[in-house]
C-alpha cells in the first residue's frame, strides 16, 4: 500500500513535468511561427522593392529605346511599367503599413514616379517629333537620369531598413530557438532526476 502511494506521489510531479513541457513546447512553437512570419515579410518586402525598381528602370529602358530608334516595339516595356507600378507601389505600401519609415518611403517613391512618368512623357513628345536629338530632349534624358538616381537611392535606403529588420527578425528567431532547446533540455533533466528519486524512493 505504502509502495502504491509513493508511486502515485512520483507520478504527480512527471506528469505535471510533462504538462509543463507540453505547455513551453507549444509556447515557443507559436513564437517561432511567428518571428518565421516576420523573416517572410522582409522577404516580401524586398521583392516588392524589386519590383518597383523593375517597373522604373523597365520605363525608363522603353522610352530610350524608342528615342535612340524610333520603333514602337521598344514602347512596350515602358507602357508594361506605366500600367503596373501604381499596383507595384501599392503592394510595398501595403506591406509596409507597420513601418512608418517605409511608408513615407512609399510616398517619396510615388511622388518620384510621378515625376519620372511626366518626363518620360514629354520625352517621348519631343522625341517624336524630332528627327535629330534636339537640346530639350537631351536636357530631359539628364533629368530622367537624375530622377532615376535619386529613385534608386530612395530604393536603396527601402532595402537597407527592410535588411536590418531581417537581421533583427533572424536573431529573434534563433534565440526562440534557443529557448526551445534549453527548455527541452532542462524538462528532460528534471524528469529524469524525478523519476530517479521515485526509484530511489521505492
Amino acid at each position: 500500500m505504502r509502495a502504491n502511494r509513493v508511486i502515485f506521489l512520483g507520478g504527480i510531479p512527471v506528469v505535471l513535468i510533462l504538462a509543463l513541457v507540453a505547455f513551453a513546447l507549444v509556447k515557443f512553437a507559436a513564437g517561432e511561427r511567428e518571428e518565421q512570419a516576420w523573416v517572410t515579410h522582409s522577404y516580401e518586402v524586398m521583392d516588392s522593392l524589386h519590383t518597383v525598381l523593375g517597373d522604373a528602370l523597365n520605363a525608363e529602358t522603353g522610352q530610350r529605346g524608342y528615342l535612340l530608334t524610333r520603333k514602337p516595339s521598344y514602347l512596350k516595356p515602358f507602357y508594361a511599367a506605366q500600367a503596373s507600378l501604381d499596383r507595384d507601389l501599392d503592394r510595398f505600401e501595403h506591406l509596409t503599413r507597420d513601418n512608418r519609415d517605409q511608408q513615407k518611403r512609399a510616398a517619396d517613391l510615388r511622388k518620384i514616379f510621378d515625376e519620372r512618368m511626366r518626363v518620360l512623357n514629354q520625352g517621348l513628345a519631343l522625341g517624336s517629333a524630332a528627327v535629330a536629338a534636339s537640346p530639350q530632349l537631351i536636357a530631359l534624358l539628364d533629368q530622367g537620369k537624375a530622377v532615376m538616381d535619386t529613385t534608386r537611392s530612395v530604393v536603396a535606403m527601402g532595402m537597407a531598413e527592410e535588411r536590418r529588420l531581417l537581421q533583427e527578425r533572424v536573431q529573434a528567431r534563433r534565440a526562440i530557438e534557443k529557448n526551445e532547446i534549453l527548455a527541452a533540455v532542462l524538462v528532460t533533466a528534471i524528469a529524469i532526476l524525478v523519476l530517479l528519486i521515485a526509484a530511489f524512493l521505492l
